[in-house]
């Protein structure tokens, strides 16, 4: 709907009547159409303002009550924290916060510590508190395998009936009970416990100010009254509780119990994981929730993406759709109001929406009479005005479109007074704030100049924005100027026939002398022999004096040192710093016979990055760099220094890429295997679908796909074996990713077997012996043997106590994948 122009906009009081009353003349001859909204203008805005105020209370109400069923369902809001409605304990001291590991937006329980603090329910409170809203079944999958949790529900005996006698009978607990509560009823719990009622726990952290940082510290909060301080027989100082003092002794004491795991069972620590315990017990469905959660905003983030798309890109040609109208209004007034209630049904001739709000807001803005809006919307014979406007409003900029509408505003009015509205030329029209500015002729030197100049930063994002906006529109092509793009077309051909010739030139031409020297490519800027800067190459009587000649600032390096430490350039280089050619291969014999000297690694890195800096400065790209930075990867690859492997191995990828020979197939085949310690699934389908079949033929690379795909089939077999046959280095990279095959391995070998010969995961594992592989199960927490004490040869895993363990040290240790150094 066309937004409503009011009739108070036009300036021109006089002009106005006279205009009113013509048009009252003329619309005797003319039927005419009264718009709802000339008569009831003032009761439609106030029944707009209500539903517009009453829908905002709705949206208000809903929110609130939304905020306050979250809170009273669980008990926190992200970034506020508890809104628990309990008040907190006037005499106690409030608890300090932890940071449990749950409490983060995505954040889960640790089933770890679940599973323990279960352990210490059961053998500590269990006694005198009860759990009656959590049943056997709750355990499944969280804390227990089915087995587990089937095994502790029938050491308990539950009353069930009547039998077929009609007789009640006891029964082994199944999943579907609830946990059995220490007293049979209240009065039984009162009686043994002087009195007081033991809580249920089942909710104890919801139903308690301060949720589970108020239980920790009341568990961990008991000590020595402070002097002056009584306390009643019976009773017990902690500063947490209210009065100070409570009724239950301390129960937590360090050793207390002992953890299946071997977790030292101090009294924080119980305390910690019996909270974490109760915390779950209040809430069984927390990470479900929240994985749920994380799925709603991903949805409606993914809704909301495809509304945005809908409205700009399908909706938006709504917009622009051309209308009708079908009668003249007898005034203004009319007109003007009832423009908001025109439909495709009412208009007689197309007319673009942009065109009449341009033409609305000319009126309201400029001394223009009511015809000139009248005769610009009713009359189908101005066609070319409003093509001509609607043009000029897709060429405005952001830079030009005050100008521009300015411009056009005083144009329509002065062909409006002059009476050459209708007889103007509008296709040949064009405004001046428009036309494209003429590049400024410049000398080279001058040109260098203001490039640099135009290099540096803004000193402001602000400041950066707007240049930029104001470079892109000052510097547009014209579509039409046909030249223009032909001789940039042509500059572009010259500069990729350069760059297409990198990776075929000869040595040993002087830099000044020959394009096709190795020194040729330096993008640096240097200066000249003669010590200013060339801008264009003269001999070329094609290149544009505008594009500067970037080959003539290569660096040729002048130091004799074959040996340089790294350092990291913070300034343009020097000639004298940098070792020339000739130089830097000596450098590289030297380095590789000290590396067969056992010399140390990191002074030899040093003397690698130098000798890569040396290269990088000179442009130097040919058969010698790829040896220097093949060598440079295998070193790193020996030692385990993955950042300078991954440096290397980027470079290597972008000169195999220019068409300079090296060991591709090796390199290609180490790249797989990385891509394989990184489970980047994707990435390694797009590249191995790349590879051609004389690629794939080569025997480097020929045993990384097959270890992709005995990884992607479970094949640990195969895998073990390609382990111990890996042509070249890899073997080095599938190191940093053989320990995670190998428990996934396990968690097979567990599930289809109840024991294990310690030798058998030696060899179908490839450990180097069986003490290797005796202390990787140890080290991994799944040392379970049957025969402990026997020796390496002889003993024998015990597979189901490791199985369920398996699964959780690999969703800890190997879930994620953190690649040092990668590019």
């Amino acid at each position: 709907m066309l937004t409503r122009l009011p009739a108070g906009a036009l300036k021109n009081v006089a002009a106005l009547t006279s205009a009113r009353s013509s048009v009252a003349n003329g619309a005797r001859t003319v039927p005419r159409v009264r718009f709802a909204s000339t008569s009831s203008s003032a009761s439609a805005a106030f029944e707009s303002f209500a539903t517009s105020r009453a829908a905002l209370a709705s949206a208000t109400a809903l929110t609130v009550g939304s905020i306050a069923w979250y809170a009273n369902l669980y008990g926190t809001l992200p970034f506020i924290g508890e809104v628990h409605a309990n008040s907190p304990a006037e005499e106690g001291l409030h608890p300090p916060h932890y940071p449990w590991s749950h409490s983060g937006l995505l954040d889960s329980f640790d089933h770890a510590s679940i599973r323990r603090g279960y352990q210490v329910y059961r053998e500590v409170c269990a006694a005198c508190h009860s759990l009656d809203r959590i049943a056997w079944r709750n355990l499944v999958g969280v804390s227990h395998t089915v087995d587990e949790v089937k095994a502790l529900a029938e050491e308990v005996e539950y009353q069930d009936g009547p039998d077929d006698n009609g007789e009640m009978f006891m029964r082994p607990g199944k999943l579907s009970d609830y946990m059995p509560p220490p007293y049979p009823n209240e009065e039984a719990a009162r009686a043994g416990n002087g009195g007081a009622l033991p809580p249920d726990l089942s909710l104890i952290v919801k139903a308690r100010h301060g949720a589970a940082d108020y239980i920790f510290a009341l568990l961990t909060g008991y000590r020595d009254p402070p002097a002056g301080f009584e306390i009643r027989e019976g009773m017990n100082y902690n500063p947490y509780f209210p009065g100070n003092a409570i009724s239950m002794a301390r129960v937590l004491f360090d050793g207390l119990v002992e953890y299946e795991d071997g977790t030292p069972a101090t009294t924080s620590q119980m305390a910690k994981d019996v909270v974490t315990f109760l915390n779950w017990a209040a809430e069984p469905e927390h990470d479900e929730r929240k994985k749920a959660g994380l799925k709603a905003v991903i949805l409606f983030s993914a809704l909301t993406a495809i509304s945005l798309y809908v409205k700009r890109f399908k909706w938006s040609a709504i917009k622009s759709r051309k209308i009708h109208i079908l009668l003249v209004t007898h005034n203004v007034d009319d007109l003007l109001s009832g423009l908001d209630d025109l439909t495709t049904a009412h208009l007689a001739f197309p007319l673009d929406l942009t065109y009449c709000n341009v033409v609305r807001k000319l009126a309201s803005e400029t001394e223009v009479c009511d015809s000139v809006l009248r005769d610009l919307l009713h009359h189908s014979s101005r066609q070319p005005c409003r093509e001509w406007v609607a043009r000029c409003l897709g060429q405005m900029t952001d830079s030009n479109r005050a100008d521009a509408q300015a411009e056009l505003k005083q144009v329509i009015a002065e062909s409006y007074g002059n009476k050459t509205l209708w007889t103007t030329d509008w296709d040949g029209l064009q405004l001046k704030s428009l036309m494209p500015k003429p590049t400024p002729v410049v000398s080279s030197h001058s040109n260098l100049k203001r490039k640099a100049h135009d290099s540096q930063p803004p000193s402001s994002k602000k400041t950066k924005k707007s240049s930029v906006s104001k470079h892109s529109a000052a510097h547009a092509l014209d579509p039409d100027d046909a030249a223009a793009l032909n001789r940039r077309a042509a500059r572009f051909q010259r500069e990729h026939d350069i760059e297409r010739q990198k990776s075929s030139r000869p040595f040993g031409t002087h830099p000044s002398s020959s394009l096709h020297s190795p020194y040729a490519n330096s993008q640096l800027f240097n200066k000249t022999r003669s010590g200013t800067p060339a801008a264009y190459d003269a001999d070329n009587p094609d290149a544009d004096p505008n594009v500067p000649n970037w080959d003539r600032f290569t660096i040729v390096g002048t130091s004799q040192e074959i040996f340089k430490d790294y350092l990291r350039l913070t300034s343009e280089p020097k000639p004298e710093q940098i070792r020339p050619y000739h130089v830097l291969q000596d450098t590289l014999n030297q380095l590789k016979k000290r590396w067969r000297e056992k010399a140390t690694y990191n002074w030899i890195c040093s003397q690698f990055k130098s000798l890569r800096q040396d290269l990088t400065v000179q442009r130097i790209k040919n058969e010698f760099t790829v040896t220097v930075y093949e060598i440079h990867a295998r070193m790193a690859l020996e030692v385990g220094d993955m950042v300078e492997y991954n440096q290397c191995q980027a470079m290597l990828r972008n000169l195999y890429e220019l068409g300079i020979p090296g060991k591709v197939e090796e390199f290609t085949a180490y790249r797989i295997l990385m891509l394989l310690h990184g489970r980047n699934r994707s990435d390694l389908n797009l590249y191995v679908g790349q590879l051609t079949d004389r690629q794939k033929a080569d025997p480097a690379v020929r045993h990384a796909l097959s270890v992709q795909r005995a990884i992607a089939m479970g094949n640990y077999h195969a895998l073990f074996d390609l382990y111990m046959g890996a042509p070249n280095m890899g073997a080095y990279i599938m190191d940093h990713f053989i320990d995670r095959e190998r428990i996934r391995a396990l968690m097979v070998m567990t599930k289809a077997y109840r024991t294990v010969p310690l030798p058998f995961i030696q060899n179908e594992l490839a450990f180097e012996s069986t003490a290797a592989a005796r202390e990787f199960l140890v080290e991994h927490r799944v040392g379970f043997f049957q025969n402990p004490n026997a020796k390496d040869e002889e003993a024998v895993f015990d597979c189901k106590p490791a199985s369920a363990l398996l699964a959780q040290i690999y969703e800890e240790k190997y879930r994620k994948v953190q690649i040092k150094g990668a590019v």
